[in-house]
């Protein structure tokens, strides 16, 4: 809040506190921990809106100079994965699950206002955003294929940049995401996909794996469907009764048995 002599003008947050799916977050808490890893110059954490997936966290740092970090030697200059990978596991350590930034956009110096704050108004969009992957390994069949394309769509990530095991959340994911995605899975290939099973072993493969033995259990469930029903179709009505007969026999002797038992 800002006093004019006959006014008072809001000017927004001060301490850059902001609401992601329902949590409250202090970017300059992020913004700490960021900046005080070594292979970080500077950086800003900013909310973005860009893509289908709402808001989402995003770091923008500008990295040091051959600054080394876990994976990579001192002297060399790690790659932007790489470099995203140290500093998703570095806050990870230090932050709450929902305040580690999706994704990272890495520049050659930030922003700043002619009195030389950093103007965030300024911060690119998202397009140029860095998320965690693998040793990227290609879908091998058809479910594979299908469950990148969701997993793109959800993440926002093109198709061609998730790999088979890479983690659902190390690209950007969270709870609420995951409760969707595994909803879509279920609907798109007619198979109940727990939700317990996100946070187990987020991957495509894995996924892939659950919706093959999904399929397999149905197939076995209609085959004994199939069976049973076949059976119906052969024996007359006669001796359709004399078989409910005799099972209704045999259940109220198993019955009277059981209260016999337990007098």
């Amino acid at each position: 809040m800002r006093q004019h002599a006959t006014h008072l003008e809001f000017v927004g947050r001060v301490d850059h506190q902001v609401k992601v799916r329902g949590f409250r977050i202090e970017l300059g808490e992020i913004e700490t921990q960021l900046n005080a890893h070594p292979a970080v110059r500077e950086a800003v954490v900013q909310v973005r809106s860009d893509g289908p997936t709402g808001d989402r966290l995003v770091g923008y740092a500008v990295p040091a100079d051959t600054a080394p970090t876990s994976t990579t030697p001192t002297g060399t200059t790690p790659t932007d994965t790489e470099l995203a990978r140290a500093l998703r596991e570095f806050l990870a350590k230090r932050l709450p699950a929902y305040m580690v930034p999706a994704g990272f956009v890495f520049l050659d110096r930030l922003p700043r206002t002619p009195n030389g704050k950093i103007d965030r108004g300024r911060l690119p969009s998202a397009e140029r955003l860095t998320v965690v992957s693998g040793n990227r390994v290609g879908p091998r069949d058809e479910t594979e294929e299908e469950v990148l394309r969701i997993w793109a769509g959800l993440l926002d990530l093109p198709a061609e940049e998730i790999g088979v095991h890479d983690n659902f959340f190390e690209l950007g994911g969270d709870s609420l995401l995951a409760g969707r995605m595994a909803h879509i899975l279920g609907e798109r290939f007619r198979v109940r996909v727990p939700v317990r099973e996100v946070f187990t072993e987020a991957t495509p493969a894995r996924f892939a794996a659950l919706i093959a033995e999904g399929r397999q259990k149905q197939l076995g469930a209609d085959e004994e469907s199939r069976r049973i029903q076949s059976f119906l179709d052969e024996v007359d009505d006669t001796q359709l009764d004399r078989l409910l007969h005799a099972y209704a026999s045999v259940t109220r002797e198993s019955l009277d048995h059981s209260q016999e038992e337990e007098k």
